[in-house]
């Protein structure tokens, strides 16, 4: 059986924060304990090729923290297709993204709800009542506020909760249009 080599320049992203700053250039404790308690854990589950993002000293309340926004950089509409492709469950889709004509090159999107799936066309990566599971928990999100014309779709909307007054986190996409 022939092996796949392993994608080393693949990360597991670390987020510590601490909203108030000890007041010293060195790292402060918790800081410390949360790295320790991460790196252990991923090293128990068989997370490779770990990276830190640390905020020390800024607020939770906002995103304005660089290291947050570093790590938010990743493409996270990639983790959503994931969620929301059913060939991890064994099926297909078909005509995710059918062209409008036959002489047309342009292509028309079919929201996920809409489109047709052929059940059981492969070995499944994840059991379909998993699967079920996962749709059923991202159809039970809070509506998206607002119009995104960028088609962004934050998976952790509405799951990720404040530790101070338990409201569901909201994600702003800004675009960052430079002109010159």
């Amino acid at each position: 059986m022939k092996r796949a080599k392993l994608n080393n320049d693949k990360i597991t992203a670390l987020y510590c924060r601490l909203s108030k700053d000890n007041g010293t250039n060195n790292e402060s404790m918790s800081i410390g304990t949360q790295k320790t308690m991460l790196k252990e854990y991923a090293k128990r589950n068989g997370f490779l090729n770990c990276q830190f993002y640390i905020d020390d000293g800024y607020s939770g309340t906002n995103y304005d923290r660089p290291a947050f926004q570093q790590m938010y950089d990743w493409d996270t509409a990639y983790v959503s297709k994931i969620l929301h492709d059913p060939v991890y469950a064994g099926n297909l889709t078909v005509a995710e993204r059918p062209t409008k004509t036959m002489c047309s090159k342009k292509r028309q999107y079919i929201p996920y709800a809409e489109r047709e799936i052929i059940y059981g066309t492969h070995e499944p990566i994840i059991e379909q009542n998993r699967w079920d599971n996962v749709q059923k928990i991202l159809q039970s999100r809070p509506p998206v506020i607002g119009e995104s014309s960028s088609g962004y779709d934050n998976i952790f909307r509405g799951i990720i909760k404040c530790a101070d007054c338990g409201s569901a986190m909201l994600a702003k996409v800004e675009q960052n249009c430079q002109q010159g």
